[in-house]
């Protein structure tokens, strides 16, 4: 009788079993022998020109070969077999000798997550309960009953009195005073506050956006008004940059002795074209004004009034006046008044604010 475990081994085979073509081939020349035999047992031979000695003994020994092909191909597989099963028992061997190294490391891993899960567990559940009461604190009032001594220790006898008189506590019975007051704000007066928050943050943004508006249209205007400004003081504006003058020592001197040159026939021309000028119209002022001060007099005493109120500025050296701008030198009762980076068009305006002065003096003008 067959057992089990017998049964179990012949499953097993036939579950790692690969049929070959050499069981097909051994298989076919058995059903062509069993044909012939089931024939001439059963006298249904036909004659034929290949069934001879020669013939069957060509079947026999093909029989013969493909018997042994078959026969070498199952030993191969139940060797190939065993050698598989040699390498899953030494592979479960190995593994249960890692095993028995790394069980101990596995087991204390183990621990600590139930431990980290025991503690999470217990994290959760007080979150949940500080949850319960913090709602309860916010919808509801909070009351404090403690004796009169735990009063006095927690807060001083002068305040406990002070807020005794001031009916702070309900005396209770037992002799307990208590104190009832909502800690938390409500939930609807929490939302109140949040809406008129964001309201405010909206209004400041929009006023910020109202604001950048407003100077960004304006901004090319002030970068404009900037730039005009700027070049105003780049033209009032006499020093000349250390560096931008790259010339020799010799050159620079003759162009300073040029430049003092052109300043003195200036300055001479100018004079006396004023002077002649001056010169006419004092005679006929002179012919006006009579037991008085001349005209002359009268506008030097301007032209140094008008010297005195100007703040002085400081000198400028030889090197920073422009040829083209000479020094203004006018000359009146032995006072030298020096007129500095005066152009041509201010030589006009200096000269006729002078004779307009000397016309203010009471004298009609020519």
């Amino acid at each position: 009788m067959i057992k089990p475990e017998q049964v179990q081994q012949v499953q097993k085979r036939l579950a790692v079993y690969q049929q070959g073509s050499q069981f097909s081939y051994y298989l076919s020349s058995v059903s062509q022998l069993y044909e012939i035999c089931q024939s001439v047992l059963m006298g249904n031979l036909t004659e034929e020109s290949q069934f001879n000695e020669a013939s069957l003994t060509k079947l026999r020994q093909n029989i013969g070969t493909k018997y042994v092909e078959n026969k070498i191909m199952i030993e191969c597989e139940k060797m190939k077999v065993n050698v598989q099963d040699i390498s899953v028992e030494s592979a479960l061997e190995n593994a249960k000798a890692d095993l028995k190294e790394v069980l101990p490391s596995l087991r204390e891993f183990r621990n600590e997550l139930e431990s980290r899960n025991e503690r999470l567990e217990q994290m959760a559940k007080d979150i949940k309960d500080f949850n319960y009461e913090n709602h309860q604190l916010a919808i509801a009032m909070t009351t404090l009953k403690l004796s009169k001594e735990a009063w006095v220790d927690l807060l001083g006898e002068a305040a406990f009195d002070k807020l005794l008189a001031s009916k702070v506590f309900h005396v209770e019975r037992n002799g307990l005073y208590t104190i009832r007051e909502r800690l938390l704000e409500p939930e609807d007066e929490l939302r109140r506050i949040n809406s008129v928050m964001k309201d405010d943050i909206r209004r400041l943004n929009q006023d910020l956006q109202n604001y950048q508006s407003k100077w960004l249209q304006n901004a090319e205007v002030v970068e404009r008004i900037g730039e005009v400004l700027r070049q105003g003081l780049v033209d009032r504006s006499d020093v000349v940059k250390p560096g931008d003058v790259d010339i020799d020592e010799e050159e620079e001197d003759e162009r300073y002795m040029r430049q003092d040159e052109a300043s003195v026939l200036s300055a001479e021309g100018d004079d006396s074209d004023s002077y002649e000028e001056d010169e006419d119209i004092d005679e006929d002022d002179n012919e006006r004004w009579v037991g008085s001060d001349s005209p002359h007099e009268v506008e030097v005493e301007k032209q140094e009034e008008h010297v005195n109120s100007v703040e002085p500025e400081e000198e400028q050296p030889n090197d920073q006046v422009d040829g083209n701008s000479p020094a203004f030198t006018s000359e009146g009762d032995n006072h030298d008044v020096e007129m500095k980076d005066a152009t041509p068009a201010d030589d006009a305006t200096q000269y006729t604010a002078n004779n307009d002065n000397s016309t203010d003096a009471g004298a009609p003008s020519v």
